[in-house]
């Protein structure tokens, strides 16, 4: 087939000549090209039709953003040429195979020799991994990539904590890098010298900025307010706060969170997806435990006033000594549950027990650490959206998401533990060698290395 050319600069001698279609389109694209930025976005868009059509021909559509990044990656390359002709070295795909490249190597391929630009070369491999499998945030290495900044105030983390440093440094490493939290609100329970007095970037490994500490004089807390101590301070610091975040997570410092959700990988698109549903429609709780005396109020919708967050406990791993690494790199075992002829002992309650994430002007007041209160029309979920209504999460599910607790670290950890004691007091739950052995002597235990892979 052969078509006559219409007025375009591509040489007079050749106007009126007989010229296969393909090469011809080809070289009328190339003019265009060198006539105006206008016309060079139009082709550009025409190629990311082309792509759409192709990806849907040999695989799944792109999204917006990847076919965007292919758009601004082309025009950055043609527009970083020199003024020599447009040429194609090779095309973008092999029509004659099922396979299709849109690497960024064959991007810049799009580019003649002529091109002078760092900006189209492919990004360089650093200590044999893939830009895939990092990224880098302040002048760190973050792996997996790390999770996008909350940069909208929407959560905060309250935590009371004392005399932990360290474990507090990986703490905050760990939500600040991999999740994205950049409010951390700090109730300092009378260390000595205070947490606030260490040098901030260099202890903790997190930018001054997202701390923010609050110190408790031991001598202001009486004994018999010791054992509402950190409900307290959960109070105080969601109402001290409320205006500014749209949730609020009750953590400790022993305590790592693991998202697993397959179209929900983040945090904050976790919360999101939740805060967008509203409410849910009663159907029954998850929790089969009998033990507190509250109704389950069937039948009826509540808003989503608060998520529970299962623990994956962690026991010693056979650890003596206190190894460097920290928690997530070491504590590769993880408990699985209690035989059934100790759950009379409190074993197996204590596995199962739950966290949460609530939002402020749902929050009536806090029980305790594992059970906040709602007012009324509002209350806590599972993440399969149960009613949930207890401290505990019987049996507990970590398909979505899991809060990995370590619990006793190795044998000197714990024994620095007890030394330490409780925020509570000692009356409240004590550290004590029962303790011990509900994670390690009355359960069934199991490899769990997820952790492991947190870089920092």
């Amino acid at each position: 087939m052969v078509i006559q050319v219409p007025d375009l600069d591509i040489g007079d001698a050749r106007k009126e000549a007989a010229i296969p279609e393909g090469q011809i389109i080809v070289k009328a694209l190339l003019t265009v090209f060198n006539r105006s930025k206008t016309y060079r976005l139009i082709i550009l868009l025409l190629i990311v039709m082309s792509l759409i059509v192709v990806f849907g021909a040999y695989g799944p559509y792109p999204d917006v953003g990847t076919l965007w990044t292919y758009t601004s990656t082309l025009h950055q390359s043609f527009r970083n040429t020199t003024s020599q002709p447009w040429q194609l070295k090779k095309p973008i795909f092999n029509f004659g195979s099922q396979e299709t490249n849109t690497s960024s190597s064959t991007l810049v391929d799009l580019v003649d020799e002529h091109s002078s630009s760092d900006d189209t070369k492919p990004p360089e491999k650093t200590d044999n991994a893939s830009p895939s499998e990092y990224s880098m945030l302040d002048g760190i290495k973050v792996s997996p990539p790390a999770a996008p900044a909350d940069t909208d105030n929407y959560l905060a983390i309250c935590l009371l904590v004392k005399e932990v440093p360290q474990e507090l440094r990986e703490f905050l490493t760990h939500h600040y890098y991999h999740h994205g939290i950049r409010h951390f609100y700090l109730y300092d329970d009378g260390s000595k010298p205070p947490l606030s007095s260490h040098p901030i970037q260099s202890t903790y490994n997190v930018p001054p900025s997202v701390l923010n500490f609050t110190y408790i004089e031991p001598e202001s807390v009486a004994a018999a307010d010791r054992k509402r101590l950190q409900p307290h301070i959960m109070e105080r610091c969601i109402k001290d706060h409320a205006e500014k975040h749209h949730w609020f997570g009750m953590l400790d410092p022993d305590e790592f969170l693991e998202m697993r959700h397959p179209l929900h990988p983040t945090l904050l698109g976790w919360l999101r997806h939740w805060e967008e549903k509203g409410e849910m429609f009663v159907r029954g709780g998850g929790n089969e435990d009998k033990s507190q005396s509250l109704k389950k109020p069937k039948g009826r919708t509540l808003k989503v006033g608060g998520l529970g967050i299962s623990w994956l406990p962690h026991n010693s791993a056979n650890l003596v000594e206190i190894p460097s690494g920290g928690f997530r790199k070491n504590y590769n075992e993880c408990v699985a549950g209690a035989p059934v002829a100790n759950k009379s002992r409190g074993d197996f309650w204590q596995i199962t027990h739950t966290k949460s994430f609530v939002r402020p002007q749902a929050v009536k007041y806090i029980q305790n650490i594992h059970l906040p209160m709602f007012k009324d029309g509002w209350d806590r979920f599972s993440e399969h959206g149960d009613f949930e209504f207890t401290a505990s999460l019987t049996p507990p599910t970590h398909e979505y998401w899991a809060l990995h607790h370590y619990a006793t670290g190795s044998r000197k950890y714990f024994e620095l533990k007890q030394s330490r004691g409780r925020s509570q007091g000692p009356g409240m739950w004590p550290v004590d060698e029962e303790y011990w052995d509900r994670y390690h002597k009355y359960v069934t235990t199991y490899t769990c290395d997820e952790m492991t892979k947190y870089d920092p």
